[in-house]
């Protein structure tokens, strides 16, 4: 179970991640101008597409558009993809592959350029890996790239050549805009957003902003009260490194399963894209398991009977991934895979009865500081969580050469209730 619950975990996440993303009302104009209304499998896509899936009606066959076929494709009325031939500088804008050059490298490509604003001032927006480009159009002209770069100046300090600025003073030119302070216009979604949205305005033009309504996930940062009770066992074994007269070499201590209490919160972040169905989170929690058990040791043929006590106190911080499966408006699925640090505190292994020959001095534990978890659960308006988790085996007493341990058949039950 240990070794293949992994595998199974991220093959179940696959197909349920094909099965859950939905085909919703759309359409697309072919090359030669026709629309087609059809479902668009909507994948909130993190970098422009240059294909996409499509259905004519919702059980009928999946077909494919490309950037090939295609000049224009939409989901409803908040997501819109236009193919244009266009100027693209494809330096890279992370800082650690800069070069010296400041002017843009442009290549001439066919792409689907999504639509932020449309009016009489059009505003698009590409996206791929590290790189963010955006590019305007007035009614009648051809797109234009909006000329933004980061480069290596004099002592290797950044520069950026902020020539958009200027391209938008000259291009568009009304009295409330151009009264804008332009040296204070980011080369952002939001500030170029609301700059073209000035400029409609002021030309008293009608225009569309095409913006995802609010996804049914929820706020994107979420702040859970988390309750819920595991289920452990605890095996030990002796195995001397350096064998010693009159004290056994095979000891063998094994704690029954216990059920015990765990209390902690989480944090969850959603990520912004593929409809919010992605998140981030940090589980921290107090556990403490504890169990008593008896064992024997024989010397020279007499056996004695001892007794170990564990107590295996700690908090443990969960860091990891969630997926969620939308089943209707109010209710959802999730599977979530995450790794966790372990902080010990005061915990040991006790050994009685005193005065014994062979007697085993107590233990501390201070093994395995992680381990892997993976969960299953249903949230019920994003208010109510209920998971089932398994979490795997770790070695409570890593450090000592003597003695090795598994704490293992980790299950929780975990109930969480958002407040925020």
């Amino acid at each position: 179970m240990k070794n293949n619950l992994p595998p199974l975990f991220f093959l179940f996440t696959t197909i349920f991640c094909s099965a859950q993303i939905q085909f919703e009302p759309g359409y697309f104009i072919d090359s030669t101008g026709k629309r087609t209304d059809c479902f668009i499998k909507n994948l909130d896509w993190m970098n422009n597409p240059i294909q996409f899936e499509y259905r004519l009606s919702q059980n009928a066959i999946v077909q494919q558009g490309t950037i090939s076929n295609v000049m224009e494709f939409g989901i409803a009325d908040y997501m819109r993809y236009e193919r244009h031939r266009v100027k693209i500088d494809r330096s890279s804008d992370d800082t650690r592959k800069l070069t010296a050059i400041s002017n843009p490298q442009f290549v001439e490509e066919n792409l689907f350029l999504k639509l932020l604003i449309g009016g009489d001032a059009s505003l698009y927006e590409y996206v791929d890996k590290d790189i963010r480009r955006f590019f305007f159009k007035k009614i009648e002209s051809p797109v234009q790239p909006l000329i933004f770069k980061k480069y290596l100046g004099d002592g290797n300090k950044i520069g950026t050549n902020t020539q958009y600025r200027q391209q938008l003073l000259s291009a568009l030119q009304c009295h409330d805009v151009t009264t804008f302070n332009i040296n204070r216009l980011r080369y952002t979604r939001d500030d170029l957003i609301r700059y073209f949205s000035n400029y409609n305005s002021c030309l008293g033009k009608d225009f569309t902003i095409h913006k995802e309504p609010r996804v049914k996930g929820g706020n994107k940062l979420k702040f859970s009260l988390r309750a819920g009770f595991n289920y452990s066992d605890l095996s030990v074994n002796r195995d001397l490194s350096f064998p010693v007269d009159f004290v056994p070499n095979d000891v063998n201590i094994d704690f029954a399963g216990e059920i015990y209490l765990r209390l902690g919160f989480e944090i969850e972040l959603k990520l912004p894209f593929n409809n919010n169905k992605w998140a981030i989170f940090l589980d921290p929690s107090y556990q403490n398991y504890s169990s008593e058990t008896n064992f024997t040791q024989t010397f020279a043929g007499t056996v004695y009977e001892s007794k170990a006590e564990v107590n295996y106190n700690t908090i443990e911080s969960p860091v990891g991934v969630r997926h969620y499966f939308f089943l209707n408006n109010k209710s959802r699925l999730f599977l979530n895979a995450s790794m966790a640090l372990v902080f010990n505190m005061d915990s040991d292994i006790k050994f009685t009865p005193e005065n014994q020959i062979g007697q085993i001095a107590d233990l501390e534990v201070n093994g395995t500081e992680e381990y892997f978890s993976f969960g299953f659960g249903y949230s019920y308006i994003d208010k109510i969580q209920l998971e089932l988790r398994y979490n795997t085996s770790r070695d409570l007493l890593g450090d000592n050469p003597d003695w090795k341990s598994s704490f293992g058949n980790n299950f929780s039950i975990i109930i969480g209730y958002s407040i925020l």
